[in-house]
């Protein structure tokens, strides 16, 4: 089973994950945003096996800044 997660690099604090999880990355868009306080946000979809995908999860939760969350979907529930 292959959960989808979305993050931006921008709303981490440290991004040495991102890292290990380029083996899972599926796609990257870059998007303006001119209003936010980070005016360039990159956008990355990765795949990751329903195995990691709660260490990756509780992992990311620790570095993710105030406000911000991570998307994680398996069939296009959270």
């Amino acid at each position: 089973m292959i959960y989808r997660c979305g993050s931006i690099e921008e709303s981490l604090e440290n991004k040495e994950i991102l890292q290990e999880l380029s083996k899972y990355l599926i796609k990257q868009r870059v998007q303006d945003m001119p209003e936010d306080t980070e005016k360039i946000w990159h956008i990355n979809e990765y795949h990751l096996p329903k195995d990691i995908v709660e260490t990756v999860c509780s992992r990311l939760q620790k570095l993710i800044k105030k406000s911000w969350y991570i998307h994680a979907l398996m069939n296009r529930k959270m």
